[in-house]
């Protein structure tokens, strides 16, 4: 910034570069907490997902350090009824949260292909699988720290998280995600142990 280019003074640079970072740290979080609260409108159209993958890949290894590695795993001719700037949105949640999980030493990969998802009902207040319906599917799978059963029960809730440094993100990443999903009639699921990493399956 100007004030730090003007000064010799190392405390002040340091003071500036505080104040910098509060005011963008201030501004993403705004930015997530309007994004949440007033989603755009989803507009559907049907499109290659592997493609619009491919079109975030500059992005992702752009965001990476250099001792992470990206690796794509595309299944060709994956179509589905999506907005695809919304999952783009939702990829680059997944792809954040997991750079940050492995802290630039690990492996990140990207999946992309034909499956089924199972179509739940609820009968005498329980739910029981009936049938699967053919889906394609988004993996993003990293080999970072992990989470426990307790953290991944509560991963989606708005405001929750598990990073010692919450004022950045504030916990709206994967509820962000989640509600995207739901707009697309799909589902997401999470597996994930500590120190084994974590796996997001979006359907």
């Amino acid at each position: 910034s100007v004030i730090q280019s003007a000064t010799d003074n190392e405390k002040i640079k340091l003071l500036v570069k505080d104040i910098n970072d509060a005011a963008e740290n201030i501004a993403v979080f705004s930015s997530n907490l309007m994004g949440f609260a007033h989603p755009a409108p989803t507009a559907l159209r049907v499109s290659l997902l592997d493609k619009v993958v491919m079109g975030v890949e500059p992005i992702i290894r752009g965001s990476s350090g250099s001792g992470t590695e990206i690796a794509m795993e595309l299944e060709q001719g994956c179509r589905a009824a999506i907005d695809a700037g919304q999952i783009e949105q939702a990829i680059m949640h997944l792809v954040v949260n997991s750079i940050e999980a492995i802290e630039n030493n690990g492996t990140i990969t990207i999946r992309v292909k034909h499956g089924s998802m199972p179509e739940k009902i609820s009968a005498l207040e329980a739910e029981l699988d009936v049938k699967e319906r053919p889906a394609v599917i988004l993996e993003v799978e990293d080999s970072g720290c992990g989470m426990n059963p307790e953290d991944c029960e509560k991963a989606f809730e708005p405001f929750y998280t598990t990073k010692k440094e919450k004022r950045r993100h504030a916990g709206l990443g994967l509820a962000t995600v989640y509600n995207i999903i739901a707009k697309h009639d799909g589902d997401v699921s999470m597996e994930s142990r500590p120190r084994c990493g974590t796996l997001v399956r979006i359907y």
